[in-house]
């Protein structure tokens, strides 16, 4: 049986309930669902089962860390700041999530515990296993085998067009998050929103330059650093999503400075490809004057397909052209 925070009605753990059908693997089990440590929207979720951890909320979810790659989870408690918990990969990679209840880290440690030393259904391992290898590039040139091409061609455009709808959902929410706070957003391409080190934080993409703009709550204790800190995009060297199990942290490098914005897994990527677009857009003297919009990398393979199909390109044209994109999605 799913184990909730103690402060959850019953009437929204039924709620939760019927919302895992839409995220469970078949034969998979839920440990906990809980609120995911501080992380704004408060729609998002931390759930562990039987196969996996990862934050869920209804506008996308993320992959997560497999419980099979967790090498160790330390729990810690503050009477001060609630409970977190550290998580170490077999790779060394440290995720924390913090801001958890301390009420309830005892038992989100022991449904960790408890799913970790489950033994998961075939077909859940099975579902989570092909599940990996759709997000990775299919190579299917050794086989020869047509219709398996282009029915994984056609599942990774089907994810890639659901990623970029989840991200437009989520950039445009904190867009009015950010107007809602009293920060001036008019004429941003794209605005992204987290809640880190105790105060709202915005990643703000103009025409011009990025913005990084710390908002610390009324009376809060916490968090420092608060302002903004802005950086021209004639000055930005290079930009790059770095992969947590549960986040993407968005850095942004100049000669002399950097600013690192821990983004959730849609919204850090898109945010990224955002602030890359309007870069080559300003370089080549052509700055958009609305909202920059990610690069259609699906119409372009269709265009790819009907040109070959047509004969224009051969198949070695194709193909490269074709794994070309695929490898940006």
């Amino acid at each position: 049986m799913t184990q909730y925070p103690a402060s959850w009605s019953l009437k929204k753990q039924a709620k939760k309930d019927a919302e895992a059908a839409s995220y469970l693997f078949p034969g998979e089990r839920v440990f906990y669902q809980g609120s995911a440590n501080g992380v704004k929207p408060l729609t998002t979720d931390l759930v562990v089962t039987d196969v996996r951890l990862f934050r869920y909320s209804p506008s996308g979810f993320g992959d997560g860390i497999r419980l099979t790659e967790i090498a160790e989870v330390l729990a810690k408690s503050s009477a001060l700041t609630g409970g977190s918990l550290v998580i170490t990969d077999r790779a060394g990679i440290v995720v924390k999530l913090s801001a958890i209840a301390s009420k309830d880290i005892a038992a989100l440690e022991t449904a960790i515990a408890s799913a970790r030393a489950a033994q998961p259904a075939p077909e859940a391992i099975a579902a989570a296993e092909a599940d990996s290898a759709a997000q990775r590039t299919e190579d299917v040139s050794t086989t020869g085998d047509v219709s398996g091409e282009a029915k994984a061609d056609e599942r990774r455009l089907q994810q890639v067009e659901k990623r970029r709808e989840a991200a437009a959902s989520i950039l445009e929410r904190a867009r009015a998050k950010a107007s809602k706070k009293g920060i001036n957003v008019d004429g941003a391409l794209a605005v992204a929103h987290t809640y880190d080190d105790g105060q709202d934080q915005f990643l703000v993409l103009f025409p011009d330059r990025v913005e990084l703009i710390k908002r610390r709550k009324t009376g809060s204790l916490f968090g420092s650093g608060a302002g903004t800190e802005a950086i021209p995009l004639t000055r930005i060297s290079s930009t790059q999503v770095v992969n947590s199990s549960i986040w993407a942290i968005v850095e942004v490098y100049t000669s002399g400075n950097s600013i690192k914005f821990k983004a959730d897994q849609i919204s850090g990527p898109a945010m990224r490809e955002a602030i890359l677009d309007q870069m080559n857009r300003s370089s080549a003297g052509s700055g958009p004057t609305s909202a920059a919009q990610p690069e259609d990398l699906p119409a372009k393979i269709r265009k790819l397909a009907e040109l070959h199909a047509d004969g224009i390109l051969t198949d070695e044209e194709f193909d490269a052209k074709k794994t070309e994109l695929l490898e940006r999605m």
